[in-house]
């Protein structure tokens, strides 16, 4: 994890935290009695972290409003973070060697977002997201503290591909979730205890335990409308890329984990997928003309993710009968020019 802060200032520090931070690590442990040199490592540096985060993304703190700590320990590819902080923000994001990320606050409301989808976790629950596409994760009170799990994406393949397609999932309160969370916190205190035992049952143990925890929270084996979802993650996938003239179907499948007879099965009419990724970069093409009715066609077809001016006028041609040159000449000014409506119709999600 990177850290960051958005003001170029020293952190103060403050005698609070010293107590606060105590507070944390002894909830994590489910008792008052900690590590010894955890509890030296809080005295001598009250306000700063513990641990470098195994966790992926990147943590913004925000100047002098900015209090916390991290504590952090890795069971072979799996990582497990608390954290206890105000005036920070969590940037998730890494489509290269995507993870499935278990986020559980402790304490506080957390605030999850992944481009328009919004979820609001209550410390009595959690959240589950992968981080093949960005996520922003936000204090929403004052000050909280989480837990996170960190699992590479193919260790728990079909959660992925779900969470790739639906974007972030609550997980409600249960026993399981408790039991889950306790289980962790009590790994994660005693595992910084001692490093350098074996840990080998107690991965087993983990792995048991998100795998079940995961599987009915994310409902792998109960997806409903699974053409709808694949729909509506498509579109995100087709606004982000339709600019790179390399994008295709191929990308679109890759990204989501699916095969390319799924996306078509999920765009039977309208030119199929590759149609929409068509009228998208026609879309484009458009606005830049009417924005700049001076720059070359072939920039603008560069520009919309055409891969030659020829190909973005055979598909102008196709699409309003005439070519982008006659368009432009012709153009109504912007307020009533005629827009691509893209739309994900289909079953509920």
């Amino acid at each position: 994890m990177t850290i960051t802060e958005s003001v170029d200032e020293s952190v103060p520090t403050g005698a609070s935290m010293s107590h606060d931070v105590g507070q944390w690590l002894a909830t994590l442990a489910g008792s008052g009695d900690l590590p010894p040199h955890l509890i030296e490592q809080q005295r001598a540096n009250p306000i700063r972290f513990l641990a470098g985060a195994n966790l992926p993304g990147r943590l913004e703190v925000h100047g002098r409003d900015f209090d916390g700590a991290l504590l952090s320990v890795g069971f072979d590819d799996i990582s497990v973070t608390a954290g206890f902080s105000s005036a920070a923000s969590w940037h998730l994001g890494n489509p290269s060697s995507p993870s499935v990320i278990l986020i559980v606050p402790c304490d506080g409301r957390l605030r999850v977002q992944r481009e328009d989808q919004v979820l609001v976790v209550d410390p009595r629950g959690a959240c589950v997201v992968s981080d093949a596409e960005p996520v922003l994760v936000e204090d929403i009170d004052e000050r909280g503290s989480l837990l996170g799990v960190s699992v590479p994406a193919p260790r728990f393949s079909a959660v992925h591909r779900e969470l790739a397609l639906r974007g972030p999932v609550l997980i409600e309160a249960t026993p399981q979730l408790h039991a889950t969370t306790a289980f962790l916190g009590a790994l994660l205190i005693g595992t910084a205890a001692a490093p350098d035992a074996d840990n080998g049952g107690s991965h087993a143990a983990l792995v048991a335990l998100l795998s079940t925890l995961l599987d009915d929270a994310v409902g792998t084996s109960h997806r409903g409308n699974r053409s709808s979802s694949v729909r509506k993650a498509a579109l995100r996938c087709i606004e982000r890329h339709h600019r790179d003239a390399g994008f295709g179907v191929d990308e679109i499948a890759r990204e989501l984990y699916i095969s390319r007879r799924q996306l078509y099965r999920a765009f039977p009419d309208e030119g199929g997928i590759a149609g929409m990724i068509a009228r998208r970069r026609l879309q484009t093409a458009e606005r830049i003309m009417n924005d700049q009715p001076g720059m070359q066609l072939s920039d603008v077809a560069t520009l919309s993710g055409f891969s030659t001016a020829g190909v973005m006028r055979a598909h102008f041609r196709r699409a309003h009968g005439v070519t982008p040159q006659r368009h432009r000449d012709t153009a109504v000014p912007e307020s009533a020019s005629p827009t691509f409506e893209i739309t994900a119709r289909g079953g509920a999600s």
